[in-house]
């Protein structure tokens, strides 16, 4: 009930019990700023880069990344990646009025309502961005986090969390220098050598114990 009333909608997260604990002890020691890490998956470790290699023909480097995935990933996690690899992979092969189709098929089936728009004005929309207007697919993947409405959402949850401690709460993986440089560094030199999250271990290896930049668990 305490997140619900603290975030004020009805959601849920197995981990409030953590996140309480961690506002609370941040607060009894002085803080006021709390700096998270949220989007740090998103943004250091998207396989979108992997249908670039795909596109380049680098089979043989596809498996070795995905392999040493399964040496830094629970067994559950690793075959979320590899299925999410083989989906988007499918799909580069499919004419787009095949894969809309398909959507649509999903969504009757699935039962989602329909909004209803009152004004007619309200029902325009910019045509989102395809493949085309980007460098490479794994750009295309990170500017469609950066420009998620469910993501957004999440800030404000995460704002409304931190506010009913009375903590600010800001996010470092969403600087726009960061979030820009990210977007033009090919992906494989992101995860090079198949290491999720790789830029950010070798970044920070001199900074930090072996013990937190070579982790495998969160």
């Amino acid at each position: 009930y305490e997140q619900i009333h603290a975030i004020e909608e009805p959601f849920v997260d197995y981990l409030w019990p953590v996140s309480q604990k961690i506002y609370q002890l941040a607060k009894a020691q002085g803080a006021d700023v709390l700096l998270t890490g949220h989007w740090g998956d998103q943004f250091l470790f998207s396989l979108d880069y992997l249908l670039d290699l795909l596109e380049r023909g680098q089979i043989f480097k596809i498996f070795r990344h995905l392999r040493e995935y399964s040496n830094w990933c629970g067994k559950g996690e690793y075959q979320f990646y590899r299925n999410y690899f083989l989906r988007e992979a499918l799909k580069m092969g499919l004419p787009e009025p095949l894969i809309y189709f398909i959507r649509q098929i999903k969504r009757k089936f699935q039962s989602i309502p329909q909004q209803k728009v009152l004004n007619p004005l309200l029902s325009y929309r910019k045509v989102a961005p395809t493949k085309k207007d980007f460098h490479s697919r794994h750009c295309k993947g990170l500017y469609d986090i950066v420009k998620s409405k469910y993501h957004v959402r999440c800030m404000e949850w995460n704002f409304k969390a931190a506010q009913h401690f009375q903590l600010k709460i800001d996010f470092p993986m969403l600087d726009e220098d960061l979030v820009q440089f990210l977007l033009s560094v090919p992906g494989e030199q992101i995860s090079s050598g198949g290491i999720p999250r790789n830029i950010l271990r070798q970044a920070f290896k001199n900074c930090v114990p072996p013990e937190i930049s070579g982790r495998k668990w969160k």
